[in-house]
């Protein structure tokens, strides 16, 4: 009896001195706390994070713009923008997949996930802007027109009443439809597929001229000097990006950041010089 009085008062101190009692079966044991897994965080734009778990960035290019990507006699993607991507994705640890598409459907390949981006000669533009994240600009060149040997254009005021191909979806189509009074061009104007399609349309006499990025336009007069020649006017400078979904502005990061590595540490300019005037291009 005097042990079972003792053990009361001792649970009534113990209840006094540390608070309200809790039998045994409630008490959290350190057992039953650790088995409870603690769920991380999602992250808010996991694009980079994605691309780093598959291994692998799928770029979408336009297989026939040279000197930017092209196909070689042997039937190899190469290329500047073939070249520089893939000392880009070596840098990430990733590998480059490039997947050849058609320009008209850049997009909507780019937004239903079949590319992670664009990089083939890509201009910034304000409607591209609109749809599109861009890294920093690395090249600058300029909208230019490649004319037929067998024309010859001496003022820009002449150009409307030639026959004139360009690339829809192109930035010198937007370029073309900025200009004012643009509507006198429009009789005369051909959509082109690609501008190979252009290029054989001078062989066959039904086109006079290409509006077309310079880089494309001075490879092409170097490579036919006898068919192909810029005409001395053009349509303002343009600047070349990668270019990436708006939500995936993390992606965009990583890849810009190694690409203003590979230009700050001279790589990118090695690069340039194989296919043009790097120092008039690469922007530091």
């Amino acid at each position: 009896m005097k042990k079972a009085l003792l053990s009361i008062l001792l649970l009534a101190g113990a209840v006094y001195l540390f608070g309200v009692w809790l039998p045994p079966a409630s008490v959290p044991t350190a057992s039953i706390a650790a088995s409870a897994p603690v769920e991380a965080e999602p992250l808010a734009d996991p694009s980079w994070q994605q691309v780093k778990e598959k291994g692998c960035l799928v770029i979408g290019v336009d297989d026939a713009f040279p000197p930017m990507t092209f196909l070689d006699e042997s039937g190899q993607l190469t290329g500047l923008d073939i070249e520089l991507a893939q000392e880009v994705c070596d840098a990430l640890g990733i590998r480059a997949e490039f997947q050849p598409i058609s320009w008209d459907e850049k997009e909507a390949l780019l937004q239903d996930g079949s590319i992670d981006c664009i990089w083939s000669g890509l201009s910034i533009t304000p409607e591209r802007e609109t749809k599109m994240c861009f890294s920093q600009p690395y090249l600058i060149t300029k909208i230019s027109v490649l004319s037929s040997t067998n024309v010859w254009i001496p003022y820009f005021s002449y150009l409307p009443y030639y026959r004139i191909g360009v690339q829809p979806s192109s930035a010198a189509w937007e370029m073309l439809n900025s200009v004012e009074d643009y509507e006198i061009f429009l009789p005369n104007v051909t959509p082109l597929e690609t501008y190979a399609e252009g290029l054989e349309s001078f062989a066959q006499g039904t086109l006079d001229t290409v509006i077309v990025d310079e880089t494309y336009a001075n490879y092409q007069a170097a490579q036919m000097p006898a068919n192909y020649y810029l005409l001395p006017f053009d349509f303002g400078d343009d600047l070349y990006a990668v270019g990436f979904r708006l939500s995936d502005e993390a992606l965009a990061q990583q890849v810009n950041d190694t690409l203003q590595a590979l230009i700050a540490d001279g790589t990118a300019y090695e690069i340039a010089e194989k296919w043009l005037a790097a120092e008039k291009i690469i922007i530091p």
